[in-house]
């Protein structure tokens, strides 16, 4: 990428992206994703900061935390799921354990959390 085509951000972007961050907050972004081994689509919505934080505190099951509140079509929270245990261990009920971190990873990616969404400038100008 040449120099040229690398934008330097100003206070104007800065408040543009706050904006938008702040209408993002009241419509979260979606997408659907493929689940092989159930041969149809699930609709995720983008965790929001207190769901990460909250996923992290949970260490080893924060997969299935975040997978159970993200999803959102299916609905797993539907009363129909609920066995009266811990909400979230209906995923792994329903999801392979692959597919459980699979999701995870990909709601983390739509929070900013993929290896490219900050990129030293000086790699993107050779």
């Amino acid at each position: 990428m040449s120099k040229e085509a690398i934008k330097k951000l100003t206070l104007a972007d800065f408040i543009r992206r706050k904006e938008q961050a702040e209408a993002a907050a009241k419509k979260p972004q979606t997408a659907e994703l493929y689940i092989k081994s159930l041969g149809g689509t699930i609709t995720v919505q983008e965790p929001s900061t207190e769901r990460i934080l909250d996923a992290r505190d949970l260490e080893e099951d924060g997969d299935a935390y975040i997978v159970y509140h993200c999803c959102v079509e299916p609905n797993l929270k539907a009363d129909e799921l609920s066995d009266g245990g811990v909400p979230h261990e209906i995923v792994k009920k329903i999801f392979k354990p692959g597919e459980i971190g699979n999701i995870a990873r990909q709601l983390m990616n739509m929070a900013g959390f993929s290896d490219d969404s900050v990129t030293v400038a000086d790699k993107l100008k050779n």
